[in-house]
């Protein structure tokens, strides 16, 4: 008897912080899904750079994954000076790499706080957008 109460303790126990990472994941995040675009624009010094077709496949992977909603304050890295959108014809989502070398991008305006690490992928967004005329550092 004495087992099975604390077998029972234990196991709601799990369950309650099971359904609160679950909540979290929900409440804190969004997910970054860019396969509905069939352009991506590149903006930065005042330019408008349409991505080559090339590119896109990779350019949308890079942009794959989940953002965190910024609930600690805002990242030190810098923002703004270049953005990657991607459109189609029902949707327009804007990103913005960080100017310094810094694997975080962003996500639409500043007052929306969701922001998303692209960890290895840094690289393959940089080489990229440099291909296309940005230089790092940016910022």
């Amino acid at each position: 008897m004495k087992y099975k109460k604390l077998s029972l303790i234990i196991g709601l126990i799990l369950v309650f912080i099971l359904l609160l990472a679950f909540t979290f994941w929900n409440v804190f995040s969004i997910p970054i899904n860019t396969d509905f675009s069939d352009a991506i624009i590149l903006t930065f010094d005042g330019h408008n750079v349409e991505i080559n077709q090339d590119d896109i496949p990779a350019l949308k992977e890079a942009f794959n994954g989940r953002a965190w909603k910024d609930i600690f304050g805002f990242p030190a890295c810098p923002f703004g000076e270049v953005s990657v959108t991607f459109s189609s014809s029902d949707y327009i989502l804007t990103l913005y790499p960080a100017g310094d070398d810094c694997d975080t991008v962003r996500v639409g305006h500043s007052n929306q706080n969701y922001y998303y690490n692209l960890g290895g992928k840094n690289e393959i967004m940089r080489g990229i957008l440099e291909r296309h005329g940005v230089s790092w550092p940016y910022a």
